[in-house]
């Protein structure tokens, strides 16, 4: 009952035309210093046409391309987390000129062994200007790396090394924290949980309240990713469980639950279906007070997934996706309204592609609205330029 209604309530609103330029391939790994894409719409944002899902057609998205981001005002006003990936560096543009992002995530540092010593490594990636750039434009926005826990899963002693007893884990967070003010940071996204595995949830579950704790002493924040609580058939996978958010909520900041990546297997399917992002969601936030359901981000793809006949799926970035509308015209783009409120492309050879538009982008936010919680894009280089219209 709760996805039809936001169903209908995206395909009534007003889903604007007016939006941006086409993504230009970027081959350096920082960002870029062209001009700003985000310029005053040409023509009345409220003068668009209001296409409904079904209406969608591929020269419409493909004229869409072509326009500005027609809203450099925010119009999504729950919190906004964005990744930025020296692979997909478009994103360090967008993060530069949209005052739309309340943190921003670039994925630069390592948690490794080296030598017998847990370090940070990564640090060249760190740049300073880009920072000072990004807050230029948008001086509330916090930069909160991401830390990535890496060389542990199955490696005995290496978790030994940290988690045999609490001084390491002590030093540890302390480290975290010099670093992090060292570089002019205000916080640190731990990607732990699915890098060290089920077996060593309690470990991560204990390091993470101490490294949160030292964190909220400095006045730097924690965010943490979370697996999506349920598995492709609805069932849930109990690796966090909401007594586990009990536990850790006094000292994390906000919950990234990934809602994406459903389809694992080689046949097509959906990425990110909206009755699954819905059941993920509620597993967490249905009976919590608004203040603690306000810590979730709902998990946003900016990609897609392309299945050619013989081929492994693939993800679908921008490029890729208006390189396959140009050539196939004729090509079938439908929309599943039933349960995975998503587009499915169907061209070549039964190829099959699924990608992110304004729809469904417009569906998830409505979620996210409706459960009091903010959003978190993976990641803001790899979509079309006017999703961020959205925002």
């Amino acid at each position: 009952m709760l996805l039809r209604l936001l169903i209908i309530i995206v395909m009534c609103g007003c889903v604007s035309n007016t939006i941006a330029p086409k993504e230009k391939t970027r081959r350096s790994r920082k960002s870029t210093d062209s001009k700003p894409t985000v310029k005053p719409a040409p023509i009345d944002p409220d003068s668009a046409s209001k296409l409904s899902p079904e209406d969608l057609t591929i020269q419409a998205m493909l004229m869409q391309n072509l326009s500005h981001v027609s809203t450099p005002e925010r119009q999504f006003h729950n919190t906004v987390l964005g990744y930025v990936t020296p692979w997909n560096n478009r994103g360090y543009d967008f993060a530069k000129q949209l005052a739309k992002f309340d943190i921003i995530v670039p994925v630069w540092y390592q948690l490794k062994r080296v030598g017998g010593q847990t370090q940070i490594t990564g640090q060249h990636d760190t740049d300073q200007g880009w920072i000072r750039d990004v807050r230029a434009r948008n001086p509330a926005v916090k930069i909160a790396p991401r830390l990535l826990f890496e060389g542990f899963s199955g490696n005995t002693a290496n978790l030994q090394a940290l988690f045999s007893s609490e001084m390491p884990q002590v030093a540890l967070a302390g480290t975290i924290v010099s670093f992090l003010k060292e570089n002019n940071l205000d916080g640190v996204v731990c990607e732990i949980f699915l890098q060290l595995g089920f077996s060593h949830k309690e470990n991560a579950m204990h390091f993470l309240a101490l490294l949160g704790a030292e964190l909220m002493k400095n006045d730097l924040i924690l965010i943490v990713p979370l697996p999506a609580p349920l598995n492709n058939e609805f069932q849930p996978l109990n690796f966090f469980t909401l007594a586990d958010f009990t536990r850790l909520s006094p000292f994390v900041n906000y919950f990234n639950v990934m809602t994406y990546d459903f389809t694992v297997t080689a046949s097509p399917g959906p990425v990110a279906p909206a009755n699954w992002i819905a059941q993920c969601m509620l597993y967490y936030v249905k009976d919590l007070p608004e203040q603690e359901a306000r810590k979730f981000l709902l998990g946003i793809n900016f990609y897609g997934m392309e299945y050619l006949t013989g081929k492994r799926p693939a993800h679908l970035l921008a490029p890729r996706y208006m390189e396959i509308l140009r050539k196939y015209p004729d090509a079938k783009l439908s929309w599943d309204a039933g349960s995975a409120g998503e587009h499915v492309l169907r061209f070549a050879n039964n190829a099959v592609a699924y990608y992110p538009t304004l729809h469904n982008l417009m569906l998830k936010l409505r979620m996210a609205e409706h459960f009091k919680c903010g959003v978190a894009i993976w990641d803001l280089g790899q979509g079309l330029d006017y999703f961020f219209n959205l925002f």
